[in-house]
């Protein structure tokens, strides 16, 4: 059973959505994650609403696809999370109905964010991005099947 986890929200800059996010719309800011890879670094600021959250993701890379996603269609939503118990289960259930995923094995949990995470290819989800994440309970380690 999929249960609602968040929203992610492409912008340029997560900081220039402060406003908007705690004033305007009166959303609690949660925590911030900052994944660093070799050509990217990406920031997610996640805010907390009554039944669920927004995520803000702010690439650096011009030519990642958070960005080519914003010079395409603009700042705005990007895909759908949801919370799954069995990662692994899911997704080769998901598989035998045709979706693909942009991340096999998917991404390990990191910094405070403590969810193993992957992401469907629009083209086999009806033009959907669907996240989905299993959560580590606290101290609970990455399993061996993903990726670091």
């Amino acid at each position: 059973m999929l249960k609602f986890d968040h929203v992610g929200y492409l912008v340029r800059s997560a900081d220039g959505k402060k406003h908007l996010m705690e004033d305007l719309l009166g959303f609690q800011f949660r925590h911030r994650l900052i994944r660093e890879q070799a050509d990217n670094t990406n920031v997610l600021d996640f805010y907390e609403f009554d039944g669920g959250s927004i995520e803000l993701v702010e690439s650096s890379n011009p030519d990642s696809m958070y960005n080519r996603f914003i010079a395409k269609s603009g700042e705005g939503i990007h895909h759908i999370a949801f919370q799954v118990e069995d990662l692994r289960q899911t997704m080769a259930e998901w598989k035998t109905k045709g979706v693909r995923f942009t991340m096999d094995p998917p991404l390990g949990a990191s910094g405070s964010r403590r969810a193993i995470i992957t992401f469907t290819d629009p083209e086999t989800s009806d033009g959907l991005v669907v996240e989905l994440c299993q959560h580590l309970a606290e101290g609970e380690e990455n399993p061996c099947w993903v990726q670091k």
